[in-house]
């Protein structure tokens, strides 16, 4: 946290998980110096691991143990039947040309965060429902608990939605509760995509009839994006020299041709973080955002 300030956000919360990975090779030291301090037999000391064991890999078994001890629930491998088809269909009946926005699942449910899988499984652009413990200032455009960017349904106009979905380039709308589904189809964009389910609970997909572009002024075509760089061919700015676009700005992002091309942030009055703006003197065939890391 002290050298990285994303870490003071986000990176505690995850690295705790560290502590008891790190804590492993410690215990196994101090629980085989407790075994020969009681004189235990090797045979028993066998039994004792091979309990643990038995219990970590043998469903019945745990179920058995759990009746004394706290329930241990075997590690889920692989997707079920019903995650499969909704990979398949987000594949098939989705694109790159915008994002897709996902309603955040409970996190208390059992396998809720399964979908940070999807940008891997996919190869999709998304919004938000990825990871609902994630609290950083970057998910600020998200769509959970009745509320979109943290604003009640209610309180959202026709006008300020269809605002927002062109700001973050929204092309479809991926709805896990009755609630948002029911409030995105009152949308006169929304077409209904298909119907599938995740855990037995409904979640439902739908498309945004708009302009699905990242170039919010000016003119430019999106050749490459992926975390290693953005490439955007036939730059045109617009009447102030500008191309803004549907990205976050950070300080280490660097725009080239230089100096015919430079990055700006542009301040939104609701997201915390500033979008990227391009500034870009004259017509340009091709610009390359890349990352500096820190």
């Amino acid at each position: 946290g002290a050298v990285w300030p994303a870490a003071r956000a986000e990176g505690a919360a995850h690295a705790a998980a560290l502590v008891p990975a790190l804590a492993v090779l410690p215990a196994a030291f101090a629980l085989s110096a407790c075994l020969k301090s009681a004189r235990i037999s090797g045979p028993l000391t066998l039994v004792v691991v091979g309990l643990f064991a038995l219990v970590g890999w043998h469903p019945p078994a745990a179920d058995a143990v759990s009746v004394v001890f706290p329930p241990v629930h075997p590690l889920r491998l692989g997707l079920a039947d019903d995650q499969q088809q909704l990979v398949a269909a987000l594949r098939e009946r989705t694109t790159r040309d915008a994002r897709i926005l996902i309603e955040d699942a409970d996190p208390a449910r059992d396998g809720w965060n399964w979908t940070a899988l999807l940008p891997h499984l996919t190869d999709r652009l998304y919004l938000g429902g990825l990871d609902a413990d994630a609290h950083v200032e970057h998910g600020y455009c998200s769509l959970r608990n009745g509320r979109l960017a943290d604003r009640p349904f209610a309180d959202w106009t026709a006008a300020d939605r269809s605002a927002l979905c062109r700001r973050y380039n929204v092309g479809w709308v991926l709805c896990r509760t009755a609630g948002a589904a029911e409030w995105w189809a009152t949308d006169p964009t929304a077409r209904l995509v298909g119907r599938f389910t995740d855990a037995g609970a409904e979640v439902v997909l739908f498309e945004l009839a708009r302009e699905k572009s990242f170039v919010l002024s000016g003119s430019a075509t999106v050749e490459r994006m992926d975390p290693g760089r953005i490439i955007l061919t036939d730059v045109v700015p617009d009447e102030n020299h500008q191309v803004r676009l549907s990205l976050h700005f950070q300080k280490q992002v660097r725009a080239g041709p230089s100096p015919l091309v430079g990055a700006v942030a542009e301040k939104d009055p609701h997201d915390p973080v500033p979008f990227l703006t391009l500034i870009v003197k004259v017509p340009v065939s091709r610009v390359t955002l890349t990352w500096e890391h820190p």
